[in-house]
């Protein structure tokens, strides 16, 4: 019930100008991880906008053992709203900041051409002229191996999104961008 007490707290305590049509209420008793990828968004060059940072604060909320509450979030807004952004924030804090080292983040769209083109034509360039640069190895962009390899022995990985792609993998992360294709 996005009308709920606790979603008009954590909206009057945000940037947010207009109440989510739907949204999961923020539990403002939970730590969140939600400012650290903002923070992450700044030094990428891609401030987050209000709604970004509500739909952070609510999606990496933290149960008291410090896991994350939410198993799997859902975000949907229309096109050139920011989900590239949101979701790079989201994967290099996983790789560069996240408790367990060696993270496995997994991005896949409707084909694995279009997955490859957001990696590496969209998200690496982010990547590229920012201070995080540092903490990256190398950008793979040869075909098939497409990914961006950390310092920590993190990865993005671009991965197809065919019914048998992912068999076998660890995936710390997975990241389905246009999922309605899936």
């Amino acid at each position: 019930d996005v009308s709920g007490r606790s979603l008009m707290v954590a909206l009057a305590s945000s940037s947010v100008v207009c109440v989510p049509r739907w949204a999961t209420p923020r539990r403002l008793e939970r730590r969140t991880l939600g400012p650290q990828v903002a923070a992450i968004m700044r030094k990428l060059g891609t401030p987050p906008m209000p709604w970004q940072e509500l739909a952070l604060d609510v999606a990496l909320e933290l149960l008291p053992d410090g896991s994350l509450a939410y198993r799997q979030v859902i975000i949907t807004v229309e096109r050139q709203q920011g989900k590239t952004t949101l979701m790079l924030g989201v994967e290099v804090q996983r790789a560069l900041l996240w408790a367990r080292p060696r993270q496995r983040i997994y991005y896949s769209a409707q084909t694995g051409q279009d997955g490859r083109q957001k990696l590496i034509d969209d998200q690496a360039p982010i990547l590229e002229g920012s201070p995080l640069m540092a903490g990256v190895l190398q950008i793979r962009k040869g075909i098939g191996s497409e990914g961006i390899v950390f310092r920590n022995g993190s990865r993005i990985d671009v991965m197809a999104s065919s019914e048998h792609s992912g068999h076998g993998k660890v995936v710390d992360l997975g990241v389905i961008d246009e999922a309605f294709s899936d």
